[in-house]
């Protein structure tokens, strides 16, 4: 019989707790300081007795706490369906998609759940920052600031033509 780790009490000392409390009428306290184990042991042991004999060994569901869950689980399994079929995906998207599917939901909710899956934040392959040092070391010495033109790669995605200023 599986325990947890609690403190490894006998099976027969727990056969002794559950007959001298419902057979010999020892009050749990008595139980207790006769067998040399702690009172809520002594509890413990007859609470699993009385489930058993219930049938019923296992400890009810309790209730759910804290704030109910605005996504469910079947909310999450779409979303994360949607990203993998479309990795470059943006929150307003997934939140349309999740409209269509008569989900409300709001964008942070959406944001902090691609957070925790790691799908939204990550770190650059690329990243050296040794040799970015020796990037703009090498600028600052041969280009002046009206010289240089910046183009974000990351807004590059399957959207990006039909804005109508992408050229590939």
């Amino acid at each position: 019989m599986m325990r947890g780790n609690k403190k490894d009490i006998s099976d027969d000392k727990r056969e002794s707790v559950v007959h001298l409390h419902y057979f010999c009428g020892h009050k749990q306290a008595d139980v207790a300081h006769e067998l040399g184990i702690s009172l809520r042991s002594v509890q413990s042991i007859l609470c699993q007795h009385r489930r058993a004999a219930l049938g019923n060994p296992t400890p009810p569901t309790y209730r759910v706490r804290g704030r109910p869950r605005i996504l469910q689980v079947t909310d999450v399994d779409f979303l994360v369906a949607l990203v993998q079929r479309t990795p470059d995906i943006y929150l307003y998207e997934m939140q349309t998609e999740l409209r269509e599917e008569a989900l409300e939901s709001r964008l942070f909710f959406i944001f902090g759940l691609l957070n925790v899956f790691t799908q939204v934040s990550r770190v650059a392959v690329q990243r050296d920052e040794e040799a970015r040092t020796q990037f703009e070391i090498y600028m600052t010495q041969n280009y002046n600031a009206d010289q240089l033109v910046f183009v974000d790669e990351a807004a590059r995605n399957r959207n990006a033509s039909k804005r109508g200023w992408w050229l590939d």
